[in-house]
């Protein structure tokens, strides 16, 4: 099955504020998908909704062909950053760390199957030297990588990023998005963005959503397209997006 992702006909709301209608699409194994709109369109939401954090209204959600909160050890995650308390003493290894906590169960090798795991995501995000520094002490860059070797220790089928870059400078940026690129080799990934200028270049399915969404071929969207969409709320990217 190369069904990854599976919205049919959802709709969710938070009390009597409705913030998706009708929502269908799909994302296939080796995707890499965006997902972008308006602040307060839907689309933090929607990585809730596969998540499991939350849970549909109405409609038909399937990941991996199961219930969303049956996936948890298939999914890395990246939430939005926020602001973390600099004094808290805790180090870069120790929360990549916490990304196995649901992974390993105690037993005679559960330290050196998680160290070498650990050791395998600090590498590939450049922070072998970093392992020991607090996190607190680190620059907004360096934050967003620990956090998305966290994500991936653990290995997982899908990667959910949720605006990762929102926080860094452009060359830390690019950076970002090539390491994602790369991780696209063996993982289906979903981002939340606000800055199609860099990841533009990389995703091949871009959901524009507001309430309401549709799903592109990215190759298909224009800049203008995205103008359009955050100046007016109401666009039409090849005639279809009607958002």
């Amino acid at each position: 099955m190369n069904e990854v992702i599976s919205f049919q006909g959802v709709n969710f709301s938070y009390g009597k504020n409705k913030v998706l209608e009708d929502i269908t699409f799909s994302i296939e194994k080796g995707d890499f998908a965006a997902i972008i709109g308006p602040n307060g369109g839907g689309k933090t939401t929607i990585l809730k909704l596969i998540l499991g954090l939350i849970h549909k209204e109405h409609g038909t959600l399937k990941v991996f062909g199961q219930d969303p909160a049956k996936n948890n050890l298939k999914i890395g995650y990246v939430p939005q950053f926020s602001v973390h308390d600099s004094s808290f003493p805790i180090e870069v290894e120790q929360v990549v760390m916490s990304g196995l906590l649901n992974s390993f169960s105690f037993g005679p090798f559960y330290n050196k199957e998680i160290k070498e795991k650990v050791k395998d995501a600090l590498a590939k995000l450049g922070l072998s030297d970093r392992a020991k520094d607090r996190f607190g002490s680190l620059s907004g860059g360096l934050k967003q990588r620990t956090l998305i070797a966290r994500a991936i220790v653990s290995q997982p089928q899908l990667l959910l990023l949720d605006e990762p870059v929102s926080s860094v400078d452009s060359s830390v940026e690019k950076d970002v998005f090539e390491m994602l690129n790369e991780f696209n080799k063996t993982m289906t990934i979903v981002i939340v963005s606000h800055d199609i200028g860099f990841i533009s270049g990389f995703v091949n399915k871009l959901a524009c959503v507001n309430r309401t969404l549709v799903m592109n071929d990215a190759k298909n969207v224009t800049f203008n397209d995205i103008d359009a969409l955050y100046k007016g709320n109401k666009v039409g990217i090849n005639h279809k997006c009607g958002i």
